[in-house]
């Protein structure tokens, strides 16, 4: 997991959302100016955990990303002139999918 995580830093990049962003912060400081300082602690708390949410599902989208694409490669590679390679010849990918005949062509 420690190997998806560094391949994830390496080449995950933000999608620039600047308006939101800036949405946000604006509704963020009208927002503290109200409230007692007890109140903010527990604002920014939440703003913390929501965006802790997000990281860890944007890292977990990225690492099903690339086992997919990680499974599609090695089907791939197994995959042998218009057929599966045999079963006793390669062991199968994690998402190998089974070749269906169809009867009426």
């Amino acid at each position: 997991m420690e190997t998806l995580n560094k391949l994830f830093k390496d080449f995950y990049k933000p999608s620039p959302q600047v308006d939101l962003n800036a949405e946000i912060e604006e509704n963020h400081k009208e927002l503290i100016q109200t409230l007692s300082k007890a109140d903010r602690r527990k604002v920014l708390k939440i703003i913390d955990n929501l965006m802790m949410i997000t990281t860890l599902q944007t890292e977990e989208s990225f690492i099903c990303g690339l086992r997919l694409g990680l499974g599609i490669t090695t089907e791939l590679k197994h995959y042998n002139q218009g057929g599966y390679v045999s079963e006793s010849t390669e062991v199968q990918p994690p998402f190998a999918m089974e070749v269906q005949t169809d009867e009426y062509h």
